[in-house]
């Protein structure tokens, strides 16, 4: 039996009344009874705080913090400087945690001297909290140099390895021993935290243990066109670490990945958008001079028809064109499906 130490649970919260009891829950019925748990409502306008503080006043290990909503990135920065436990871990509101998961996690933790440790997860679909997929990593030991070698492809989706913030468990100095840089996204902003605190690590453990239930369609599925800023914000942020870690190789995959977001993006937009919206959109973001110059670190290996009919289009300014291909390749039922596949990589 290990000698129990304080773990931090971060909870942020942004309207959801009908989900965040689900979630509570399960973290106060943890096995692993030593926790502080703090809930940062992020300004919420809907009952989310009344059942905050019905849960906080049974449960003397709960704390709330509120905020005038200001995103999920300043929630958890937020939790992070509120904790106090040798280690800290983020759980979504409208996800949930198995019984045993601190335990298993904080064991293997202290058992192998790591400071991460990554679960399995389940993949949970509908509003009922159906569970329909099972997400299990092979167990591992990763050494800072084997993450350094092996695992950047991750962040920009290559390989298994799991880059979001959730269903994990850090040593709570690794988040504070240098100050982390805030990206200033609202999409993939868990991906951008991760891609500064992981390569810092000296050790991570993989468990295969599924004990993080994940209720997936959300921010991933909605293709507000706040994405388009924040992809280019995730990719400058990308390209930065990527230089710091000797990884600067990869300019052309990440250049690649940008594109085929937009791409995919775009491809949505034939479902939702009027004919002169999409045009107008699709120039905009194209004709930026951002983007084509990531269009051109891509390399000739990675060149797919679609990026060489985009280079063309751009060359020509005829976007008219790029509107009667993508209309005539895709089927319309699968686009939706593709989109969010696309664009669920780049920002998971």
């Amino acid at each position: 039996m290990i000698q129990e130490k304080l773990v931090s649970v971060v909870v942020p919260v942004y309207n959801q009344q009908n989900k965040v009891a689900k979630c509570l829950k399960s973290i106060i019925s943890q096995s692993y009874q030593k926790l502080q748990i703090l809930i940062i409502d992020d300004g919420s306008t809907d009952n989310s705080p009344q059942i905050l503080e019905k849960y906080a006043k049974a449960d003397h290990r709960i704390e709330i913090i509120k905020q005038e909503n200001q995103g999920l990135e300043s929630t958890r920065f937020v939790g992070i400087e509120y904790a106090r436990g040798e280690y800290l871990t983020f759980v979504d509101s409208d996800d949930w945690l198995d019984y045993e998961a601190i335990k298993k996690m904080v064991e293997a933790i202290e058992k192998e001297r790591a400071q991460v440790c990554v679960c399995s997860f389940w993949r949970v679909f509908d509003k009922y909290g159906r569970i329909k997929k099972g997400h299990r990593f092979p167990h591992d030991i990763i050494t800072n140099k084997q993450f350094i070698n092996t695992k950047f492809p991750a962040f920009f989706g290559a390989g298994s390895f799991p880059v979001n913030i959730w269903g994990k468990l850090y040593k709570l100095d690794l988040l504070k021993q240098e100050k982390l840089m805030r990206s200033n996204v609202f999409y993939g902003e868990d991906l951008c935290l991760n891609l500064q605190i992981l390569p810092r690590a000296e050790k991570i453990v993989v468990l295969p243990d599924e004990l993080y239930f994940y209720r997936w369609g959300g921010g991933t599925t909605m293709l507000k066109e706040s994405l388009i800023e924040d992809a280019y914000k995730q990719y400058e942020m990308k390209r930065k670490y990527f230089n710091e870690y000797d990884k600067g190789d990869y300019a052309g995959e990440l250049a690649f990945e940008l594109v085929q977001f937009y791409l995919g993006y775009y491809e949505s937009q034939l479902i939702s958008q009027k004919r002169g919206r999409w045009l107008e959109l699709t120039e905009r973001v194209f004709s930026d001079g951002r983007f084509q110059v990531a269009l051109q670190c891509i390399p000739s290996s990675l060149e797919s028809e679609k990026v060489k009919l985009l280079k063309k289009v751009i060359q020509n300014e005829d976007f008219e064109h790029l509107l009667t291909v993508l209309s005539k390749t895709i089927p319309q039922k699968k686009i939706k499906k593709n989109v969010i596949n696309t664009i669920g990589t780049f920002l998971s």
